[in-house]
């Protein structure tokens, strides 16, 4: 009788370990979380929750060029964000990002992301966080949530969000099945508190709650470990992966992003 060929047994990294390595204050200087580190000095806090907000927007693309433009948006916001998009208008924003453009992205949606940021924060509002406390409260997912704030973000304003191909990259709705890797990246810097992460949402939303920020590293690396089978780097995939990783800390499965988006950098 003919053997049956077995596929070997797989070694599995120390991903606690790994998490560790990772996690290191080293790593923000050539991540996106660096823009909102830079304002982390000043007095309000939500200079630090503009700034990561609009950096995990943009993060897409190479690191490189993420970085490049996250310094260009950066420029006219001068040292106090928060200041300046309750001062700016609209047209004032559009002079500052004539002929901007970012892969996926022109001046029509940066403009519109500054000029809805400037409205939160002179609202009753007064923060992101503030919204988010607004419109999630009674949505038990985070999918749910972050569908309600995403909603609010984008229509309780002024001026409608413009139709364009970019606004719906930027604002992928997990309830549509997207992944919604730069809102969860958004809220992993905001929710989680160590020398990377901020806690500037801790009171808010539990670090247990949290998902994935699923990208190419992150699920090429999860799919040569069988964290998971699936071919889609779709919500679904995002969750069996933090599944898999909250069976090993379930207060923050999280953490573990660092393990798996470190490996995936220093392997491609």
């Amino acid at each position: 009788m003919a053997r049956v060929a077995t596929r070997p047994k797989l070694k599995y990294p120390d991903w606690d370990a790994l998490a560790e390595q990772f996690c290191q204050a080293e790593f923000i200087a050539d991540d996106p979380i660096s823009l909102p580190h830079a304002f982390g000095h000043l007095p309000d806090w939500r200079n630090v929750e503009c700034m990561a907000f609009l950096a995990a927007l943009f993060s897409y693309g190479r690191r490189d060029k993420i970085r490049q433009t996250l310094h260009q948006i950066a420029a006219p916001l001068g040292e106090n964000p928060v200041e300046a998009v309750m001062d700016f208008s609209k047209k004032e924003w559009q002079r500052c990002f004539k002929g901007f453009y970012y892969r996926f992205n022109t001046a029509e949606d940066l403009v519109f992301l500054l000029t809805r940021l400037g409205e939160i924060y002179r609202s009753d509002d007064t923060s992101l966080k503030g919204l988010w406390c607004r419109t999630t409260d009674q949505k038990t997912s985070l999918a749910e949530k972050i569908h309600a704030f995403r909603q609010a973000f984008l229509t309780d304003g002024l001026s409608p969000a413009p139709e364009t191909y970019g606004m719906k990259f930027l604002m992928a709705d997990p309830l549509q099945n997207s992944a919604a890797k730069r809102f969860n990246m958004f809220l992993r810097w905001m929710v989680r508190h160590d020398a990377v992460d901020f806690g500037l949402w801790a009171d808010i939303l539990s670090p247990s709650e949290l998902i994935f920020p699923l990208d190419t590293h992150v699920a090429t690396i999860a799919r040569q470990y069988r964290i998971t089978r699936r071919k889609s780097n779709d919500w679904k995939t995002a969750e069996e992966i933090t599944g898999y990783f909250r069976k090993r800390c379930p207060s923050d499965p999280v953490r573990y992003d660092f393990a798996l988006f470190g490996l995936g950098v220093t392997k491609s």
